[in-house]
C-alpha cells in the first residue's frame, strides 16, 4: 500500500510516494502545483494522501500563505473525488514524532529521515534516500508519519506493559 506525502508550497510542492509494506520510497519529486494536482487526479497510485497543513500561531500572514491554503484545499477535493483518505498533518506533530522535539529544524528532519529510511549513498552505490533534496525531506517525513507514529505508540505500549508486569522475587 502506498501513501503520498506532500509538503505544499505557494508555487510548487514536494511529493514522496512511500510504500508502507516494503518501507521504501517509490517516487519523489518537486512539481509545480498545477502539475502536482493533475498527477493526483490522473496518475498517482496510492490509497491515502498525507499533507502538511498551515497552522495559525497568531501572527500575520500574507497572500502566499493563503495561496498554499487554497492549494491544500484543492488536494483535499481531489482526494475526496478519488476516494483517497486524506490526512492533514501539523508540522509540530510531524517533527515531534520523527525528531522527538517541537523545535526541530529542516536539518533535524533530514537526519531523522536518514535514520528512519536509510543513508542516501552516492551515484555509484545509491541508498534508499538517494536523490532526495530540499522539501522532499519534509514530504518524506509527512509520508512516513503515520507508520512512525504507530511504531512509537507500540513501543510505548510495550514499555507500559513491562512496567506493569509483576517482578518475581527470588525465594
Amino acid at each position: 500500500m502506498n501513501i503520498i506525502g506532500i509538503d505544499p508550497g505557494t508555487e510548487s510542492g514536494a511529493v514522496v510516494v512511500w510504500n508502507i509494506g516494503e518501507r521504501k520510497i517509490v517516487l519523489h519529486d518537486i512539481k509545480p502545483n498545477n502539475d502536482l494536482l493533475e498527477w493526483l487526479r490522473t496518475q498517482c497510485d496510492a490509497s491515502a494522501v498525507a499533507c502538511e497543513t498551515i497552522m495559525s500561531y497568531g501572527q500575520r500572514v500574507g497572500a502566499e500563505t493563503f495561496e498554499t491554503c487554497f492549494f491544500i484545499g484543492r488536494v483535499m477535493e481531489i482526494c475526496h473525488h478519488r476516494g483517497l483518505a486524506f490526512y492533514p498533518l501539523k508540522r509540530k506533530d510531524i517533527i515531534l514524532v520523527h525528531c522527538a522535539s517541537n523545535k526541530a529544524s529542516d536539518a533535524d528532519v533530514r537526519a531523522a529521515m536518514i535514520a528512519y529510511v536509510g543513508q542516501p549513498g552516492n551515484k555509484k552505490t545509491p541508498g534508499p534516500t538517494y536523490g532526495i533534496t530540499s522539501h522532499e525531506w519534509s514530504a518524506l517525513a509527512v509520508a512516513t508519519f503515520r507508520t512512525a507514529q504507530e511504531e512509537t505508540d507500540q513501543k510505548l505500549a510495550d514499555l507500559r506493559a513491562l512496567r506493569e508486569k509483576p517482578v518475581l522475587n527470588d525465594v
